[in-house]
């Protein structure tokens, strides 16, 4: 999978003594349903940020949740192929506590 570009940084002036930097990033075309992107405006509008702000981070959101989602995948498919070994150990202590020459 390709990474994605890191984004660059251009000096476009001074405000004050302090440089005011543009941070440029790629861009991408996106086709969205009308309602969704007649509420995606309404949303951002609410929350004071541009949509496309408000987009950055709804996919920002949404790869932190996917992420989270595959690790527990991951830990389940990797408890599932551990349980039989753990069943068969215990089982091999509760012989042991049973047994009292052990």
């Amino acid at each position: 999978m390709p990474t994605p570009e890191a984004p660059s940084h251009r000096l476009i002036g001074y405000s004050g003594s302090e440089p005011s930097i543009q941070v440029l990033m790629p861009a991408i075309s996106l086709k969205l349903p009308g309602q969704l992107l007649e509420a995606s405006g309404q949303c951002a509008a609410a929350l004071r940020l541009s949509r496309a702000e408000y987009i950055r981070r709804a996919l920002e959101r949404m790869n932190r949740d996917t992420r989270a989602r595959l690790r527990a995948d991951r830990l389940a498919a990797a408890s599932r192929r551990v349980r039989g070994d753990g069943m068969r150990v215990n089982a091999e202590f509760d012989a042991i506590e049973r047994d009292v020459d052990a």
